[in-house]
């Protein structure tokens, strides 16, 4: 014989939770997308007829020195005319991943410096100005067609210190690896909260420790790594085929000559 059920068993439940607003975890979640998708596209893409990672790196650093140097409106104009050559040979897709960086530095710089412009200061104000475009367009044309490993592999062809580049490789390493950790606890927060909930700093605490542990964690998985791989902290210069480099150093040269000559040093 079957017992019955009880009572309180059939009953149907009637639960209705409140209503709460996760626009808290909506927007910390989509910022965080947003900067991991943003770091995935500036993994720079190496063209078919791109130079060596350290011809480029001293070209870059040469045109963002002489720029902010030049007095001259004319070398700021040939400046500005080669970054936008450079930018007409980009592919379609790339192009607005280039220059988003360059018109957020230039909106920022025109706002600081609209009160100077006001009060008359206005062509000094459009050369500050066009100092920051030009030079936020090579570093961004630097950026995105140089792979990170061959920044890295041209930073100690330049002799910069092993302990710089390290602590530069593993800081944009870690910071993408813990940032998808966060997204997906945010997520995973966001898809079991039911009702209201009046702890949100609470959760969001949580998160944060739980990323914690993740960086210890992976920072311990780091140094085992390390260690068993017999790894002695010295990063090795790159070995690349050094295409277009003597290309590369005329150019700078010609640019230094340019530089002075039009700055009436001669």
């Amino acid at each position: 014989m079957e017992a019955p059920l009880p009572s309180w068993l059939a009953q149907d439940e009637a639960y209705r939770p409140r209503g709460d607003r996760d626009a808290y975890l909506g927007k910390n979640l989509l910022s965080l997308l947003q900067l991991l998708s943003r770091a995935q596209v500036q993994r720079g893409r190496e063209g078919r007829f791109s130079p060596s990672a350290d011809a480029k790196l001293l070209l870059t650093l040469t045109a963002v020195v002489l720029t902010a140097l030049a007095r001259s409106g004319m070398f700021l104009w040939l400046m500005g005319a080669l970054a936008l050559v450079r930018l007409c040979l980009l592919p379609a897709r790339q192009l607005w991943h280039t220059l988003r960086p360059v018109l957020g530095a230039a909106v920022f710089t025109a706002a600081v410096l609209l009160p100077a412009a006001i009060f008359g200061r206005w062509l000094s104000c459009a050369r500050m100005l066009a100092r920051v475009l030009i030079s936020m367009a090579w570093v961004s044309l630097f950026s995105h067609t140089t792979n990170w490993n061959f920044i890295t592999g041209s930073l100690r062809r330049l002799h910069v210190p092993d302990l710089f580049i390290f602590t530069l490789d593993m800081a944009l390493h870690y910071i993408v690896l813990l940032g998808r950790s966060a997204a997906q606890l945010l997520e995973a927060l966001t898809l079991r909260s039911i009702g209201k909930n009046t702890e949100k700093y609470t959760a969001v605490s949580g998160v944060l420790g739980g990323v914690y542990v993740r960086a210890q964690t992976l920072s311990r998985e780091t140094v085992e790594a390390m260690l068993c791989r017999g790894w002695s902290g010295d990063y090795m210069p790159a070995c690349g085929s050094g295409r277009y480099r003597g290309a590369v150093y005329a150019a700078i040269a010609g640019l230094v000559a340019l530089f002075i000559y039009l700055e009436g040093f001669v």
